[in-house]
């Protein structure tokens, strides 16, 4: 068969875990298909997934086909390195559509879906191939909110969008915006949140959590704490135990690192009897899933973040602290506060959008 060309965002790590969801749920509809995940995305983040079966082809940082934001760590964004970033990866658009559809014709795949990077959808246009975007939110979209900091984002957003013109189809995740004007065609379908697959008391075991202590699963990639800020933080919650993973390293007794090479993510998340986290769509939809309570804060300006707090607030037992108060350590009045039974009532989408991504691009094909 022909294979599908999966082109993933590197920004975060969100996009990479919806795509092994939906990868998975293609390989359940099409078990003969050909999956390449094509992404300046690390091998590991899709590796550490059980199931999917698929070629990584990397990019490298010169390839790379979006470039999202840059941030100084997981909650605050450079503005003008992503400005300057953004600049240059237009100023090279034209030879990296170029030299991508070369790749795609030499391959000659059936389909390509992205998440979202947008010269992907230019380049399958150039070589003829068929594109689906598939996203909660769009480049053009995020980069026209912060057009009063500068006109350059505007004009960046504009030529984005001609650029996402390309896409035939739109498979339209929860917690979106309203994207009709750059992508008239779309399905809507429902979370593509992970469930936990181990039991809670195994994984709490195997990480040596005592059964009498609470779990706080830290996820953030990169948190500028303090020895000082970590010791209030263990300090002010003696039943807690703050469990994080690799990329993030906390070098404090109280913290527990957890290797997600030999334990599922998603398993982390069914553990914790509380997520803290900045709001992103990979940990909002597996808190969901799993009907995990959240501690969640600021973001920076971030114009998809309103979206996500909207589902967490609605759906999850929750709280917010300010970002200056995560950096100084101070959790403990939140986290004392956040007892609750896990459920998320109310939910309006399925919990199968992978597999109603999959049908969308099965009749997508079939047409």
């Amino acid at each position: 068969m022909k294979p599908l060309i999966y082109y993933v965002s590197g920004h975060g790590l969100g996009h990479a875990v919806r795509t092994t969801v939906m990868v998975n749920a293609i390989q359940r509809r099409w078990p003969d298909l050909p999956v390449v995940i094509r992404t300046g995305a690390p091998e590991h983040v899709f590796a550490a997934n059980p199931d999917a079966d698929y070629r990584y082809m990397g990019l490298k940082p010169a390839e790379r086909l979006d470039v999202g934001l840059v941030q100084i760590d997981s909650l605050r964004i450079d503005f003008q390195a992503s400005l300057t970033s953004l600049r240059d990866l237009l100023a090279r658009s034209d030879d990296l559509v170029r030299r991508e559809a070369e790749f795609l014709r030499g391959i000659g795949p059936a389909l390509v879906a992205c998440d979202v990077p947008f010269l992907a959808a230019a380049a399958a246009e150039r070589a003829k191939v068929p594109v689906v975007a598939v996203s909660n939110f769009s480049w053009d979209w995020i980069y026209r909110s912060y057009q009063d900091l500068d006109p350059a984002w505007a004009e960046a957003a504009d030529r984005i969008a001609s650029y996402y013109s390309s896409a035939d189809l739109l498979i339209q995740l929860p917690m979106a915006p309203d994207m009709s004007a750059t992508f008239p065609d779309r399905v809507e379908v429902g979370l593509t949140g992970r469930r936990a697959k181990q039991p809670a008391d195994a994984v709490r075991t195997r990480l040596g959590i005592p059964p009498d202590r609470r779990m706080a699963l830290l996820t953030f990639t990169d948190l500028d704490l303090s020895a000082e800020s970590m010791g209030r933080m263990v300090s002010q919650n003696p039943e807690t135990v703050f469990v994080y993973s690799a990329p993030l390293h906390l070098d404090h007794p109280g913290f527990y690192f957890a290797d997600d090479r030999r334990i599922w993510y998603p398993d982390l998340v069914g553990a914790a009897d509380v997520v803290v986290t900045k709001p992103g769509y990979g940990i909002v939809a597996d808190c969901l899933a799993n009907g995990t309570p959240m501690v969640f804060t600021d973001r920076g300006r971030f114009p998809e973040y309103p979206f996500l707090v909207e589902a967490v607030e609605s759906y999850l037992h929750h709280r917010y602290i300010p970002s200056a108060d995560l950096y100084a350590g101070r959790l403990g009045i939140v986290l004392s506060e956040l007892i609750s039974p896990r459920s998320n009532p109310g939910w309006p989408y399925s919990f199968d959008g992978a597999m109603e991504g999959a049908e969308a691009l099965a009749k997508f094909i079939s047409n």
